[in-house]
């Protein structure tokens, strides 16, 4: 798994080959399909990963109401 930063790096590469009117749309595609899916996989990660935290914690629907009640 390609860590956040060489993610960033074809990301721009990736903006750079949108930029050429010369790039085959096949390879673009191809390009974007593999950072959708290896940014999903990062997020996916960092939603699961803090089930290990124990000073992180879920708020109930309820809870989440009365917090945007109290700020708002």
């Amino acid at each position: 798994m390609s860590t956040l930063y060489e993610l960033t790096d074809e990301y721009r590469q990736l903006l750079e080959m949108l930029e050429d009117p010369d790039e085959d749309p096949e390879v673009i595609r191809d390009t974007m399909e593999g950072i959708s899916g290896e940014l999903e996989d990062k997020a996916l990660y960092g939603m699961t990963a803090f089930d290990f935290d124990p000073y992180t914690s879920y708020m109930s629907a309820e809870e989440m109401n009365s917090f945007s009640d109290s700020i708002n």
